[in-house]
């Protein structure tokens, strides 16, 4: 009966631990307009691309902070981030956006939050893209 027991809960706890964290991946990803306030409205918001350094040749969010999501050492340079500030990240079209987000809190990062569709949406809805000189 105990080990029945015991199961039982170590089931249910993983269970409401899964749904719980897609419950919250879901909430952090933004729309564009979303996204732009929120970075825009928080004196802690910290915006980070992680697109390649290739990627932003073609232009880039205002005050961004470069990770390139590709570089061996990406797992290492989150960590150093301070786990306490808000984070707003953002790529090409969001897939490595979703994963990082996920990996940051994984690590301990509360606020993190997702681009929808990433650059290739904002651009889309006319917003301002910073283009580096070459």
């Amino acid at each position: 009966m105990k080990t029945w027991l015991g199961t039982f809960i170590l089931a249910l706890t993983l269970a409401l631990g899964s749904c719980h964290s897609s419950f919250m991946s879901q909430e952090k990803i933004l729309s564009p307009d979303e996204f732009e306030i929120g970075y825009s409205k928080h004196p802690d918001a910290i915006l980070i691309d992680i697109r390649t350094p290739e990627e932003i040749k073609n232009g880039h969010l205002k005050d961004a902070i470069f990770i390139d999501y590709h570089d061996q050492h990406f797992e290492e340079q989150l960590a150093y981030l301070r786990k306490d500030l808000s984070y707003y990240i953002y790529c090409s079209s969001a897939d490595k956006t979703i994963h990082t987000a996920r990996l940051m809190s994984s690590m301990g990062f509360k606020k993190v939050f997702v681009l929808q569709g990433g650059i290739k949406q904002w651009h889309q809805q006319g917003k301002k893209i910073i283009h580096p000189q070459t």
